[in-house]
């Protein structure tokens, strides 16, 4: 057969984040098989906006007390791995998400809300 099927990941990790800032995220490691460019990447996950626009939302927390969800027209972060950046703030352009790579190693974080609807 002519189809080129490349490997998938050699490792996939979640891990919860420690730290009082930090409770709420889970963070995926994952291994590739080649070299993440970061510029691919990013040009990946802002064409899934079209076709899975609930992961580009922010959450809104108004006096009621209820949790609100509003579209996210800004980018989610996707840099070059580095110190931690806090989901829903300003730093991450108050996204429920964001990305992180060094070398083959790909970092996904996700706020738990996202998950388990909490």
């Amino acid at each position: 057969m002519g189809t080129n099927i490349r490997q998938m990941p050699s490792t996939l990790t979640g891990l919860y984040s420690s730290g009082k800032e930090f409770h709420y995220t889970i963070n995926f490691k994952i291994e590739m098989t080649e070299e993440i460019d970061g510029e691919v990447l990013a040009h990946a996950v802002e064409k899934t906006r079209m076709r899975y626009p609930y992961y580009f939302i922010r959450l809104v927390f108004p006096e009621n007390g209820e949790i609100e969800v509003e579209e996210n027209p800004a980018p989610v972060i996707v840099r070059k791995a580095g110190p931690s950046l806090l989901l829903m703030s300003e730093e991450s352009n108050y996204h429920i998400q964001m990305f992180e790579y060094d070398g083959r190693t790909l970092y996904f974080h996700i706020h738990h809300a996202f998950t388990d609807g909490r």
